[in-house]
């Protein structure tokens, strides 16, 4: 993301999942999408896996799925979670398995995961499930997988603007 003149980067929002082809590409791509204009020039937006092949390109599922909602996801590929992205502001992911990965790895970074459902009602169906994985699954599938980040993000942005308040800036 370029910052304007006279702004620069100062949050950075990371989604998490496994191999970063299917469900984080579409939250990063939708994140961007519904990111308030007030945010657009300080906040980094990217996507990982935790057991991600870097350069794997995202599946041509997610990517129809995400054209058909105009989300541009060509061109993107895999990116591992490295020692490169630990200094997000926050980090989102898709299942409590990412977390428990993440924690285990980095403790340090412990306050900055949440997964994507956490802001949801506890009533909310994907609340305690998380987002479901496409992978694999015929083009049906990644669209309720779209939906359901969409309305994660949606619904969650209350929380995830005091987050990105109060977390911690990118290092100058």
């Amino acid at each position: 993301m370029n910052a304007e003149p006279g702004h620069s980067i100062r949050r950075h929002v990371v989604f998490v999942c496994t191999g970063n082809t299917c469900r984080s590409p579409l939250a990063e791509g939708i994140f961007r999408k519904q990111l308030p204009a007030k945010w657009k020039e300080i906040v980094l937006v990217s996507s990982a896996g935790v057991s991600a092949f870097p350069g794997t390109p995202v599946s041509h599922q997610s990517v129809a799925v995400a054209a058909e909602n105009g989300v541009d996801l060509a061109g993107m590929s895999a990116n591992r979670l490295d020692d490169a992205l630990l200094d997000a502001t926050l980090y989102l992911v898709m299942e409590e398995t990412h977390r428990r990965a993440l924690v285990t790895l980095h403790p340090e970074i412990a306050d900055r995961v949440f997964l994507l459902t956490d802001f949801l009602p506890r009533d909310h169906p994907l609340y305690a499930n998380g987002v479901p994985d496409p992978f694999g699954g015929a083009l049906n599938r990644y669209r309720e997988t779209y939906r359901a980040i969409e309305e994660a993000i949606s619904k969650s942005w209350v929380e995830i603007e005091r987050r990105l308040e109060s977390g911690p800036a990118l290092p100058e």
